[in-house]
């Protein structure tokens, strides 16, 4: 029998801050905001005249966090959305919705799953052997993550700050070979601009690796998040067939929005899932390499 692997995605914060933010008066957040990007990013936060990519995170995070962001920053309220612009078929099958870990009839959830919350990001466990699962750990940390506003954890990301929070469990959707590609399409004024596929992830190590590419495909020297894949591998890949119908979904999805992240799958069969829809993309933290992008994307968002 395979051995079960069951990985928890955690993210680490400093409480204390998370607390001092979660109660801090609002007309506070851009000072608390400006000490956090110095800190982060090297370099000063001019929100009064943003110029690079993460500074306009910083700006869109506290001037442009709508009722409808939040909506759709909600990974079960943006369902109904999607379904309404796309279709349901895109849809990664839900198997339930539930207010509390209690609540969740395990003994007839199939064997694997994806258990998430509706949230934030990261608050999602893979299990891939029920029998084998820490029942005790995972509701330890379920519970933690229902308590937390995830707003307030990396940095005043406020979609995020009205969602009730939920747990949902959705079917276990992967590759044979368990590498399933990521599809990060980064659009601008409701135009899909590049494409960050993330790979060769190790989700106990919290790692993995990015290329960035075109819309016709052409690999870019840059990474943001993670590590640059290595020649051979970007090489191997080759332009999808469904590329065109992604970036159509992806263009639709982010119509009216002067920023925004469409996450899909492209699944072994060739069928596309909707992943989610970012916002504020590593909450304008990550690093630029080389820094140059940095001001390049900055310049496609008008605020």
């Amino acid at each position: 029998m395979k051995k079960s692997v069951i990985v928890l995605l955690k993210n680490k914060y400093d409480k204390i801050k998370y607390y001092r933010y979660k109660h801090m008066r609002e007309t506070k957040y851009p000072d608390a905001l400006a000490k956090m990007f110095l800190k982060r990013c090297h370099y000063p936060l001019h929100l009064e005249q943003p110029m690079t990519f993460n500074e306009k995170m910083q700006w869109l995070k506290l001037y442009d966090s709508t009722s409808l962001k939040t909506r759709l920053a909600d990974k079960y309220q943006v369902r109904a959305w999607v379904k309404e612009k796309i279709g349901e078929k895109y849809l990664i099958p839900l198997i339930g919705v539930w207010n509390s870990f209690g609540d969740i009839p395990f003994s007839e959830m199939p064997n694997r799953f994806v258990l998430k919350t509706n949230h934030g990001s990261g608050y999602v466990i893979l299990v891939q052997d029920k029998k084998s699962m820490p029942y005790d750990k995972m509701k330890k940390q379920v519970n933690q993550w229902m308590k937390e506003n995830f707003a307030f954890k990396f940095g005043f990301e406020l979609q995020y700050k009205n969602i009730e929070p939920k747990i949902m469990i959705e079917e276990f959707v992967n590759d044979e070979d368990e590498k399933l590609y990521d599809y990060k399409i980064h659009c601008f004024h409701g135009k899909p601009e590049f494409i960050q596929l993330i790979g060769e992830r190790d989700i106990v190590k919290h790692s993995a690796k990015e290329v960035f590419f075109d819309t016709e495909w052409h690999p870019l020297e840059c990474t943001y998040t993670y590590p640059r894949l290595s020649k051979e591998n970007i090489e191997k890949m080759q332009k999808p067939q469904q590329l065109g119908d992604m970036l159509k979904i992806a263009e639709k999805l982010a119509e009216g929005f002067k920023y925004v992240r469409v996450d899909l799958y492209l699944l072994e069969n060739g069928n596309i899932k909707f992943g989610e829809m970012t916002f504020t993309a590593a909450s304008g933290f990550d690093h630029w390499s080389p820094e140059e992008y940095d001001i390049k994307w900055g310049e496609l968002i008008r605020i």
